[in-house]
């Protein structure tokens, strides 16, 4: 049953390694054996600022049972939602229990007061990210995707970074059309990227971006801000960040997965990266009395 994903991880690596985490394993198997009924957690967006309390989050308000929230909680009028998105010309409304670039909407202020909020969502500020991404690609925001773990010793970790990027056509990063490039030590990008269909190439098929030489801003500092955040979920052992760098170098927490954050991409392109952890021993059979 899970062969397949070792195939696709020796297809891409050249030789088998042992101790790869099969994709299905791992979510099949793996992850209701580890997170403790929280793995939709992270799929609240209404709830992460609750949770960890970072001034990193874009969020400017809430939409909760009806009522609409501040960044800190207190219930502001429609009219006060307005003045609170309207420094920022135009607003993203993302809806919980979505995530892979669904569920999102783009929203000029404008139309903020007649908008229709039919569930519960974050309203959060754009960013404006660094200059490099522009290069790659314009139009949508570069996420920065790194996954930490927890490991037996309790010890937070890397297991895996990642950049990914949209095409020219999308507004933001969507899973069925990322592009998605490892990063090496230093925050150096490889190479070679990968499509949504695992095709490869060097460069952004829109922009002709050369992804060889690049560096990824700030990505020693966006490791730390990312074992500072996990340090506050003692609970969730596996936990993927998408974040942020902005203009102006600073970190910025799109949103976290502490459920299938997903380990394909890293185990295909650099791992194993999960050995320590003991997950093997799901896959033992109960012995019959």
């Amino acid at each position: 049953d899970y062969a397949p994903w070792l195939y696709v991880y020796a297809t891409m690596q050249g030789s088998f390694r042992e101790g790869w985490m099969p994709d299905n394993f791992y979510h099949l198997i793996v992850v209701p054996r580890i997170t403790k009924g929280l793995a939709e957690l992270g799929d609240l967006k209404t709830f992460s600022n609750i949770i960890l309390r970072t001034s990193a989050l874009p969020d400017l308000a809430y939409h909760i049972d009806g009522l609409f929230y501040d960044r800190d909680f207190n219930i502001v009028s429609r009219a006060q939602l307005g003045e609170l998105a309207r420094p920022f010309g135009q607003i993203f409304i993302k809806q919980d229990g979505t995530g892979s670039g669904e569920g999102i909407a783009k929203l000029s202020v404008n139309n903020l007061i007649d908008h229709d909020f039919k569930r519960d969502c974050v309203l959060q500020r754009p960013i404006r990210q660094h200059a490099l991404f522009d290069n790659m690609v314009g139009g949508s925001v570069a996420t920065l995707r790194i996954t930490t773990a927890k490991g037996p010793d309790g010890m937070i970790s890397e297991r895996g970074a990642c950049l990914r990027l949209g095409r020219a056509s999308t507004e933001w990063v969507l899973s069925e059309s990322q592009i998605r490039i490892a990063i090496g030590d230093q925050g150096a990008l490889d190479e070679t990227a990968y499509m949504a269909d695992w095709r490869a190439c060097t460069a952004h098929p829109d922009s002709g971006f050369v992804f060889a030489g690049a560096h990824v801003p700030q990505f020693e500092k966006a490791r730390k801000f990312c074992f500072s955040m996990h340090a506050k979920l003692p609970h969730v052992p596996v936990v993927g960040w998408d974040l942020a760098v902005n203009s102006d170098e600073e970190i910025e927490l799109i949103e976290w997965n502490g459920g299938h954050s997903g380990v394909k991409f890293s185990e295909a392109v650099s791992g194993p990266r999960y050995r320590d952890m003991g997950w093997e021993r799901f896959a033992a059979k109960p012995r019959h009395k």
